[in-house]
């Protein structure tokens, strides 16, 4: 944390509590950060954070931004005053492009209504057809490749691997057996331009609507054949229903369509573009880190592996023995502390606040930053060390709600929170039962950061069967 944090440890009184409004990082004149912001987001707004502390003013070409990294900021803005700051936002309007109006793009009533109406579905209880998709899925996939390393391959690709493999999981998980090969390659590619295009969104929305933003065609393209696909499988699916209950079942549970209800069928496209898009970083991300700091923690692998053999003792994995694989989960989820996939938020005062203390006019953006806050060493100490016990036993973190929101907080909490730690169980148990694993490279690893967290080039992974 920062010497300058606005924020100090309970009953003390912080020297700046009381100010109207937060220093103002250093840009360029009319533009702001905008350039260093396109150069490197992430180490931009960490420099800010440790110059100026929890609250800090950034100027992003016209508009009047705030930084905010303290948990008790997170806890207002994303839980106690959830109503004010919403996701109304030029950035969400642009995100809606491509998954149109889902639960992950929008607020307020309509967001409501909809949020309603999927949770009862997505209950950890029904999610037991879920979980054999998604379990025999796994396994298919892994097999495929620990056949490929008997025969000789010996590395892989793994944040590529592993978003191929998640992507196909998750495609198998929404649409069952009604995706067929070749529409899963055109989806998957359409899926890999379109993510393009909305990494550029995180920043070009804060530019001059006139100026021209390249890559438009492209990424209309693949929306369309992102539309195709998923429209036929809806009609098909309302015509004859899947013997197994998929993400689609639950979703069409959910929306009911009435013949001709265009409405209905709409609101489940966007609901399923919407899973589809969160689904290509977040889950593979969650993985490729995790494999990757338990290579960089050998000792640490030792333990998670003798958790799987002695709960599994080398069978396949279900969901009930994945429930109890809790240092697994323990690794996932520090992993996802120290590499949150979605390492910044963004939200829009549609009312004047007072914060903390803090002036925030209404009309303002205000940016989150979980990369930051999961790192604040009042509420995570030694916070760079990669430590899963900081998950396990009765005293486990986080202290404080507020300083750790890999999958969100409060109204907006992601829905497939448990769906997507399950399957992150499920798939290191099954990876960790079929191979060794190392590094091929001790290089430090550089971080790239759009809308998701990733390596700046690829980690190589080094395989041997088991």
């Amino acid at each position: 944390m920062p010497e300058t944090s606005t924020h100090q440890a309970a009953g003390q009184t912080s020297p700046r509590l009381h100010l109207s409004q937060p220093p103002l990082a250093a840009g360029l004149p009319l533009v702001g950060l905008i350039p260093q912001l396109f150069a490197d987001p992430l180490r931009t707004l960490t420099e800010a954070w440790r110059q100026h502390g929890d609250a800090v003013r950034l100027r992003i070409g016209p508009s009047e931004c705030y930084l905010f990294t303290h948990p008790d900021h997170v806890q207002e803005i994303l839980v106690d005053k959830a109503q004010i700051y919403t996701k109304e936002s030029s950035l969400w309007q642009a995100a809606q492009a491509l998954v149109g109006k889902g639960i992950g793009t929008t607020d307020g009533e309509f967001w409501r209504k909809n949020r309603r109406a999927m949770q009862p579905q997505f209950h950890r209880s029904r999610l037991d057809d879920l979980s054999t998709i998604v379990a025999d899925s796994i396994r298919e996939l892994l097999d495929a490749l620990h056949a490929e390393v008997a025969q000789g391959r010996r590395s892989i690709l793994l944040f590529k691997e592993m978003r191929r493999m998640v992507s196909q999981v998750f495609l198998r998980a929404m649409f069952g057996s009604a995706i067929s090969p070749r529409e899963l390659d055109d989806l998957l590619v359409a899926l890999k331009d379109s993510f393009e295009r909305v990494d550029k969104l995180l920043w070009t929305s804060f530019l001059p609507p006139w100026l021209p933003v390249p890559g438009q065609r492209r990424f209309r393209d693949a929306v369309q054949v992102i539309d195709s696909i998923v429209y036929r499988i809806i009609r098909e699916r309302l015509a004859q229903p899947a013997e197994k209950e998929d993400l689609l079942s639950l979703l069409l549970k959910s929306f009911p369509i009435q013949s001709g209800d265009q409405n209905a069928l709409t609101q489940v496209r966007d609901e399923i573009a919407t899973m589809i898009v969160g689904t290509q970083d977040g889950p593979s991300l969650m993985l490729g880190w995790s494999l990757t700091l338990l290579c960089q923690h050998p000792d640490l692998q030792q333990i998670a592996r003798a958790e799987v053999g002695a709960q599994l003792h080398g069978r396949a994995v279900t969901y009930e023995s994945a429930s109890a694989l809790v240092y697994t989960r323990a690794v996932l989820e520090e992993s996802l502390r120290l590499y949150v996939p979605l390492w910044l938020t963004v939200r829009l005062a549609v009312t004047d606040d007072v914060m903390c203390g803090i002036r925030v006019p209404r009309g303002s953006f205000v940016f989150l930053c979980p990369y930051l806050t999961h790192r604040h060493s009042q509420f995570w100490p030694n916070p760079e060390d990669f430590d899963p016990s900081r998950f396990l036993g009765k005293d486990a973190a986080p202290s404080h709600r507020g300083a750790y929101l890999p999958f969100g907080l409060g109204p907006h909490l992601c829905i497939g929170k448990h769906i997507g730690l399950l399957f992150g169980q499920m798939f290191l148990a099954e990876f960790m039962q079929r191979f060794r694993f190392r590094l091929e490279s001790h290089a430090p690893i550089e971080l790239k950061a759009m809308v998701s967290l990733q390596p700046k080039q690829d980690v190589t992974l080094h395989l041997e069967a088991m």
